[in-house]
C-alpha cells in the first residue's frame, strides 16, 4: 500500500475556465520503501499548468495487518 508523506506543488496559471487537463507522473525513485514522483500537469495547449513532487511510503500489510 502506498501511503502519502509528502507532496509539494506549484501552480504556474490558473485555470478559470473549461477544458482539459492531463498529469503524467515520472517516478524519479522507486525501492521497496519509498517512491518520489514528479507530477507534470498540462492543458489542452499543452502549456504546463503545474508541476508537483510527491513522496510515498510503501507499506506491507501482510507484514503490517493494523494498517489493513
Amino acid at each position: 500500500m502506498a501511503l502519502g508523506s509528502a507532496i509539494n506543488a506549484n501552480h504556474l496559471r490558473t485555470k478559470r475556465e473549461g477544458g482539459r487537463l492531463v498529469a503524467v507522473g515520472i517516478p524519479d525513485y522507486v525501492d521497496s520503501e519509498r517512491q518520489v514522483w514528479e507530477v507534470d500537469i498540462r492543458d489542452e495547449n499543452y502549456d504546463r499548468e503545474c508541476v508537483a513532487r510527491c513522496t510515498l511510503t510503501i507499506v506491507d500489510l501482510i507484514q503490517n495487518p493494523s494498517l489493513k
